[in-house]
């Protein structure tokens, strides 16, 4: 688990505050809005883009050609060992069609899957605030999912999200639909927002030994993640990315296919040096994440704690993990798999008059054709003013509050009866004994995996058993 974390946040480095030249270090503080004051509008959007059929068709080439890789390699122990018999055309033709065909329902008039999140709105800088409409489209449908506002250290979050997006699981049922509006009446009452709080953030850092001198600032998460940012640049002052170039007007970070092996060599090779800092690094970013946690979710975080204190990174967890990284990016899966989707990343970001751009691309193309691509668009102008709404008054629901009950609502409708709440304790029908949820692992008793219940044994009733025991029935 440590040498999993510290992978994938020693990798999120290199997107986030590498470089020690002069056009990395401006590109990666503006990435950032490190130096970013005053108000602004700001216009931003994420479109994902997937062409199912020729992704498919990637997906079965790249799969083609790791079988060929590991009967080389039994063929190499093992030279007696039954040969690989490839799918044959019309196989994996039938195979696409079938998959495309079940998922048509996902797809728009030219079965391509396309998803777009809008967001619009305006930020002060200087006193950490901002309002936001968001609008969703899924395959030409737009969806207003209402507003959100950030106050300093609580984010105030719209209920029309919830009436929207939060309905797609039930929307083929009406019925079950009008139930979850329903439901959704009387969870808000007179309330018009969920209310996620890093009040207490401060507090629970101040327990651990991560910038001391930031825990009696008001915005103490924002300003805790500038400096985990500029912790991890002055690691990296002596690590050139050889990725950021100059363009008009900005600057440019880009990692071709054919790149990703060589910069992550080099990148893996310059953290090893440096593991005793990045250990550092790794273990402070650990404790903002679990600060914000147990200021938003409080009581339901007690008795975590103990994974965190678990997984307290070293420098010898942080070689291993780069010895990995290494492995994994000069493994031949890993050239299969980027050579033939040639996967890209890119990011640019402009400056012109009073607006910067900030455009990510990440995109994966088979036989010259865009497979799939995610895109991120940002546009920020400075403005002199901008009325906010005054939500002063606002008495919004509690974030963990609400989220037990939603949760509790969507198991109660999708599973009905069979609903068991990892929340909650247990009560068996039969007896009338109430259980305490324990974990969640495989039963040898049906086969499969579900909750168990202390003591619940006395009654010789798990529901993890009888709802197995009922998707077997309707199954016959």
């Amino acid at each position: 688990m440590k040498k999993v974390m510290a992978i994938m946040l020693c990798v999120a480095f290199v997107f986030s505050c590498t470089g020690c030249s002069e056009v990395e270090i401006e590109h990666f503080d503006k990435s950032v809005y490190k130096d970013m004051s005053g108000v602004v509008n700001f216009d931003e959007s994420v479109n994902i883009t997937i062409d199912p059929e020729n992704l498919a068709n990637a997906v079965i080439e790249i799969q083609d050609e790791l079988s060929q890789l590991e009967k080389q390699d039994n063929d190499k122990y093992a030279p007696e060992g039954e040969n690989y018999i490839y799918p044959a055309d019309e196989d994996a033709e039938m195979f696409v069609n079938e998959f495309l065909s079940a998922i048509r329902i996902a797809l728009d008039e030219n079965k391509m899957f396309t998803l777009e999140v809008d967001v619009k709105g305006a930020a002060d800088f200087d006193n950490m605030i901002s309002d936001e409409n968001i609008i969703c489209r899924f395959n030409n449908i737009s969806i207003d999912c209402g507003n959100g506002y950030m106050r300093g250290d609580k984010i105030f979050i719209n209920k029309k999200l919830f009436y929207t997006i939060g309905s797609i699981n039930f929307m083929y049922d009406i019925e079950i639909l009008g139930e979850y509006y329903k439901a959704l009446d009387e969870m808000f009452g007179d309330n018009e927002y969920v209310v996620m709080s890093y009040e207490n953030v401060g507090g629970y850092l101040g327990n651990t030994n991560f910038a001391s001198s930031i825990i009696d600032s008001t915005n103490v998460l924002q300003k805790a993640q500038l400096d985990y940012y500029e912790q991890a640049k002055d690691i990296l002052k002596n690590f050139d990315s050889e990725c950021v170039t100059r363009i008009e007007n900005g600057t440019r970070f880009q990692l071709k296919s054919s790149d990703f092996a060589n910069a992550g060599n080099r990148f893996a090779s310059y953290v090893r040096q440096h593991s005793e800092s990045v250990s550092k690094l790794v273990n402070d970013y650990v404790s903002i994440i679990m600060a914000a946690s147990m200021s938003i979710y409080g009581d339901e975080m007690n008795g975590m704690e103990y994974l965190f204190d678990n997984m307290n990174v070293t420098g010898d967890d942080i070689i291993a993990a780069m010895d990995g990284l290494k492995e994994m990016i000069n493994s031949p899966e890993f050239s299969i798999i980027f050579k033939t989707l040639d996967i890209t990343y890119t990011n640019d970001i402009t400056e012109k008059d009073n607006s910067q751009n900030n455009v990510t691309v990440i995109k994966g193309s088979y036989n010259n054709k865009k497979a799939f691509s995610i895109e991120t668009n940002i546009n920020i102008t400075n403005t002199e003013s901008y009325e906010f709404a005054d939500i002063s008054n606002e008495n919004g629901i509690e974030y963990m509050e609400f989220f037990e009950k939603l949760n509790s609502l969507q198991n109660d409708l999708m599973y009905g009866e069979y609903n068991y709440s990892l929340n909650s304790s247990y009560e068996c029908p039969d007896c009338g004994q109430s259980f305490k949820y324990i974990d969640t692992h495989y039963c040898n008793k049906c086969g499969f995996v579900h909750d168990f219940y202390e003591g619940d044994e006395n009654c010789d009733r798990q529901p993890g058993c009888e709802l197995a025991k009922e998707a077997t029935q309707i199954a016959a």
